[in-house]
């Protein structure tokens, strides 16, 4: 079918800054939505950076139901010992 990997080939998987969907992390205190802090959240997906525009990457993250675009300093990566 148009659009999907051959079932021969593994399927694509996109990383930015060593972080996939479906992560954990915590939000930190840098975020800019108080009521966020130190919530634990689901990377959902993810955009690129567009420097030429001075637009940096955007991490859209599910917290507790509700999707929230958050840049890479506003959260940390849960330990895979907490997942």
């Amino acid at each position: 079918m148009p659009g999907q990997d051959p079932p021969s080939e593994p399927p694509t998987t996109f990383t930015l800054d060593d972080l996939n969907a479906g992560d954990l992390v915590r939000v930190n205190d840098r975020c800019p939505h108080p009521e966020c802090h130190g919530e634990i959240g689901i990377i959902d997906f993810m955009f690129l950076a567009r420097p030429e525009c001075g637009t940096p990457a955007e991490f859209v993250v599910d917290i507790r139901g509700f999707l929230t675009p958050l840049e890479r300093e506003h959260f940390d990566p849960l330990p895979p010992d907490d997942q």
